[in-house]
C-alpha cells in the first residue's frame, strides 16, 4: 500500500519524465542488490542457527562492499543511468544491503517481529521523506527522491544494525 503512495507521490510531483528516472534508479538497484544478497541474502536466515552471526556478517558485508565497487565500474562503462547517479545508486545498494543482511540474521535467529518492523522502516520512511521534500520544495527534482532514499535506507541500515548487535 505503501509502495503505491510513493509510486503516485511520485507521479504527481515530478512527472512522467522522473517517476521514468526513478524507475531506472530504484531498478538499478535492484540489479545491483540481486548480486549483493548472493552472499549475504536469505542463505543466511539458514546459516544463523548453524553458526555464529559475527562470522557470518562480515563476509556479507565485504562482499556488499566488493559487488557495490565492481557495480560503480560497469555502471561507469554500460551506463544504464545517467552517470551521475552511479554513484548514489552504489551507495544506496549498499545501505539496503546492510539492512537486509542484518534482517537476515535476526530473521534466523527467529527475531521476526524485530525484522518485520526494520522491513517496514524504509518504506514508511521514504513517503514521509518524500512528501516533505515535496511539499516544502518549490520546485520538486529527482535529487529530492535520492536524497529521500538516503534518508529511509540509511535508517534503516542504522535500526538493523541497533538490533542485530542488541541480540
Amino acid at each position: 500500500m505503501i509502495n503505491l503512495l510513493i509510486a503516485v507521490v511520485l507521479s504527481r510531483y515530478l512527472g512522467p519524465e522522473g517517476k521514468g528516472v526513478q524507475s531506472l534508479i530504484i531498478t538499478t538497484i535492484t540489479l545491483v542488490l540481486v548480486f549483493a544478497n548472493l552472499v549475504g541474502g536469505a542463505t543466511l536466515v539458514y546459516l544463523v542457527p548453524r553458526h555464529a552471526p559475527s562470522r557470518l556478517v562480515l563476509p556479507s558485508y565485504a562482499w556488499t562492499l566488493l559487488i557495490a565497487l565492481f557495480s560503480y565500474f560497469i555502471l561507469r562503462i554500460f551506463p544504464l543511468v545517467d552517470p551521475s547517479f552511479t554513484l548514489h545508486i552504489c551507495v544506496l545498494s549498499v545501505l539496503n544491503s546492510i539492512a537486509a543482511i542484518n534482517t537476515s540474521i535476526l530473521t534466523g535467529k527467529e527475531k521476526i517481529s524485530t525484522a518485520n518492523l526494520i522491513g517496514l522502516i524504509q518504506p514508511v520512511v521514504l513517503i514521509i521523506a518524500l512528501l516533505s521534500a515535496f511539499i516544502i520544495l518549490d520546485n520538486p527534482q529527482i535529487r529530492d527522491y535520492i536524497f529521500s532514499l538516503y534518508i529511509s535506507f540509511g535508517l534503516s541500515a542504522v535500526v538493523s544494525i541497533f538490533f542485530y548487535v542488541r541480540f
